[in-house]
This record gives structure tokens, sequence and C-alpha cells, in this order.
């Protein structure tokens, strides 16, 4: 497995590493800046046993969830600007339009109701958007919820990783707090469970 990037290192050739943002097994979320001063965002995966087929089906799976999240029609929809794939590392590339969370806008006290009714018409149609891809999100919370400099809301953040890493049942545990309760019985994520997270992430934030 090679080194994770660190600020100042250059990532497929074009954009220079800011700053890391989240990390989990196996990717990683960071802001960079394009070779034409750009500001991105950068999900990095290092797929485990990355030189073995069994690699090489996690590696195909994390692609094809972002190709799907690349298809994704809905203006709260992260825009994906490129994707890289070598056999070591797979890199998903969107722009950045992520100035603050919902997390941070609940704090100090809670959104009032009319704003979280708007909240709630906007993330559940573009997560529909999603689903009609087939593609989950699979860790919806209030962190994964954005806002742009405008405030103009995004549903960001997809769990990539976590659904490819599901080939291997090797996927981390979900954030108790959000998971519908078949996930924390060991069922696998599906759009009921993004469902479930959305209506707790909104709740929270009530």
């Amino acid at each position: 497995m090679i080194d994770p990037p660190t600020a100042g290192d250059r990532v497929a050739g074009q954009y220079s590493v800011q700053f890391l943002l989240r990390e989990s097994p196996h990717e990683r979320l960071y802001r960079a800046v394009t070779d034409w001063d750009e500001s991105v965002l950068l999900t990095v995966f290092d797929p485990p046993h990355a030189d073995s087929p069994t690699g090489a089906r996690v590696r195909q799976a994390f692609m094809r969830h972002a190709r799907l999240m690349a298809q994704m029609q809905h203006p709260a929809a992260p825009r994906v600007m490129d994707l890289q794939d070598t056999p070591e590392r797979q890199v998903v590339v969107v722009s950045d339009r992520l100035h603050r969370t919902l997390r941070s806008l609940m704090q100090p006290r809670p959104l009032q109701p009319g704003t979280v009714r708007e909240l709630a018409v906007t993330l559940f149609q573009a997560l529909a958007a999603a689903h009609t891809q087939a593609l989950l999100h699979a860790r919806l919370s209030p962190d994964s919820v954005w806002f742009d400099t405008q405030g103009q809301v995004l549903l960001g953040d997809f769990a990539l990783a976590a659904r490819a890493l599901q080939e291997l049942q090797q996927e981390a545990g979900p954030d108790p707090r959000y998971a519908a309760p078949e996930l924390l019985a060991g069922a696998a994520f599906s759009p009921q469970s993004d469902v479930y997270a959305l209506a707790a992430t909104l709740h929270e934030a009530l």
C-alpha cells in the first residue's frame, strides 16, 4: 500500500493537496488546488490487496459507484470533474462547493422548522436522483450535508469506499446515530437505509 498524500503532494499529476478534511479506512477526503488554480475536493481510495484479483474487484466496484455519481442530475448533486484509476489508487475529483456543513449550521442552536422543511425537499430530491442511478449515499449525516458560499445546499461526501469494501465485507461500521436498525443488525446499505439516515439527520437539525 502506498503512503497517503500529505499537504503539498501532487495527486494524479495536476492536483496539489492542501489539507485533509476526513479520513476513513482506505479513503481520504482532501481539499486541493489544480494547476490552473481552481479549488477542488479529492476523494482518494487506496484499495486493500490492490495487486490481487480481489483488490481489482474492489477497485472496479469503487469506480463503478464513482461513475454513477458522475451521472447524477440534480443541482444539489456533486459535480464530478475527473476520475483517475490506477492499480494502486483511485481518485474522484469534484468541484469544491464546501463552505460549511449542516452540523456547523446547527450550532449553537437547532434550525427553524421552515428552514429544515426547505432542506428536506431539496435533499430528498437529490437522494432520489442518486437512487435513480442505482447509487447509494451510505454516509448521510449532518457532516455530509454541505452549503456553498451562496448558501445553496449540496448532498456531499458519498461513501464510495464503504460500498466498494462491501465486496470484502471490510467496510467500517455505520454511525449508530444515523444507521437504520437493519444496518446495525448486519444488513447491507440500501435505499431505505439512506432514507432513514437523512430523516435522522433532519430530525437532529430540528
